[in-house]
């Protein structure tokens, strides 16, 4: 009884930061694209209920070799053009839509072959430690 307390409470202090329970990801998915694309796109909606701002600030899947968070933006020409952003400020009580034309998540190096109706599993890391998981399916 005494090994089995041992291990229980070592799985518990090498555990990843708990969740954080106000913030949920939903409505994911990625863009379609052929099965060998090196870059995908991937959106969501971000819903906090909770009575602070949330802030994520990466994202990451063992699906992709790396993932970065984007937006659109017009520049000065009226063309369009994508830039990193460090974070998305999700407000208390509030939503924010990752969607095409606007944030979105760039999703790199594809691990295996992404096709209509796979989905892949990313954690979103907040800027005070916590995590989210959130679930993408490829339409």
């Amino acid at each position: 009884m005494r090994v089995v307390s041992t291990i229980v409470l070592m799985l518990a202090l090498s555990s990843p930061v708990a969740a954080e329970p106000g913030l949920k990801a939903i409505e994911g998915w990625i863009r379609e694209a052929p099965p060998t694309a090196p870059v995908r796109a991937g959106y969501l909606v971000l819903s906090n209920d909770d009575a602070v701002e949330r802030q994520v600030v990466a994202a990451r899947s063992p699906a992709f070799g790396s993932i970065e968070i984007h937006e659109m933006l017009a520049s000065d020409d009226g063309t369009m053009r994508m830039r990193p952003v460090e974070k998305v400020a999700v407000p208390a009580g509030g939503i924010v839509r990752l969607e095409p034309g606007g944030l979105h998540l760039m999703l790199f190096r594809p691990a295996a072959a992404v096709v209509r109706g796979s989905r892949v599993g990313i954690t979103l890391e907040l800027a005070h430690g916590s995590t989210i998981e959130a679930e993408l399916e490829q339409r």
